[in-house]
């Protein structure tokens, strides 16, 4: 019984890894806010302190990083695949057939990102 829903749950984090950040992301901005008045018991659910600054950054950089997989997996399937598969069967390595598509991939990424970093700092 716990080997099949362990199974199950590292099927879903390989199948859907950029879920992963979002969740993270929901689970941070809903729960933080005891850990925080713990270090600072005036602090309100949102203020303009410094913990809550660093904390949504986290929020932001997470979700934009989800946002950009999102964009990179419906926009471009196959570099996205090719990526997947180098990162889950050959251990992160660049070597093979592939090694284009991959790079191609990752300069999609970080294009997607700056412009997602560039709209917050716009909006903000």
């Amino acid at each position: 019984m716990e080997t099949d829903f362990k199974k199950k749950i590292q099927r879903w984090i390989r199948i859907y890894n950029e879920r992963i950040g979002v969740l993270i992301s929901i689970a941070l901005f809903f729960f933080i806010q005891p850990i925080l008045r713990a270090f600072d018991p005036t602090a309100g659910f949102f203020d303009a302190g410094i913990l809550q600054v660093i904390i949504l950054v986290i929020i932001f950089l997470n979700v934009g990083s989800s946002l950009c997989w999102y964009l990179l997996k419906w926009n471009f399937r196959p570099f996205f695949d090719s990526l997947n598969d180098i990162i889950d069967k050959d251990n992160g390595t660049l070597y093979g057939a592939n090694q284009k598509k991959v790079v191609l991939a990752l300069i999609i990424y970080a294009f997607y990102m700056i412009s997602f970093i560039l709209i917050i700092h716009a909006i903000l």
